[in-house]
This record gives C-alpha cells, structure tokens and sequence, in this order.
C-alpha cells in the first residue's frame, strides 16, 4: 500500500498510465508491473488519438481485475462568483475554459 499525491496535466489516458502504471513509471510508488499492460500502452501511445481508445479501456480493466489503485479523494476547487456570471469553475483537472465566461445582463 502506498499513499500520493498526483494530478493530471492533460485530459487524455496517456497522462495517466505512462506516469502512474507502466513499468518504471516515473510517478507510480506502487512499483507496479505488468508487461501486458505495458504493451498495450505502447501500442495505444503510438496508434492515432481517434484508434486508441480500446487498448486503454483493456489496460484499465487490467488495473481493475489486478486491484492496484483505489482512489481515496479528488481535489475540489471552490468559486465565488456574482449570480450574473456564467461559466467560471472548474472541472477534476482544475481545468477551465474562460474565453466561455459570460457577465450577464444585470
């Protein structure tokens, strides 16, 4: 059992198995190891975004059926806002997009 603190820097599976899963991950303290898996990423990271969501949907259910990582907590940002203002926050990768923010007619 380990405990870390890790957020992702983009929104796409590859943040998260080349950083966390594979074997010799720079960020995994599970030292976790599994050639099938790591296979399956390679071949997913070299293959073209719109292809390669079925080899990281197995290699999720390969962490699954192993039983490597329970998340404990997500991080939660608060935002105080005016009820005339649209579109501010964020989302699980404290990401947002604020060329959408609106001021409303007040």
């Amino acid at each position: 059992m380990f405990r870390q603190s890790w957020a992702a820097d983009y929104d796409h599976p590859q943040e998260w198995f080349d950083y966390l899963f594979v074997s010799g991950a720079r960020s995994s303290g599970s030292c976790y190891s599994n050639p099938n898996l790591d296979r399956l990423i390679a071949r997913a990271d070299a293959a073209p975004v719109t292809s390669n969501a079925g080899d990281y949907r197995t290699a999720g259910y390969l962490l699954v059926n192993d039983s490597i990582f329970a998340p404990l907590l997500y991080g939660v940002q608060q935002y105080l806002v005016h009820p005339y203002v649209r579109g501010a926050g964020g989302d699980a990768l404290y990401d947002n997009y604020w060329t959408e923010v609106r001021i409303l007619k007040h």
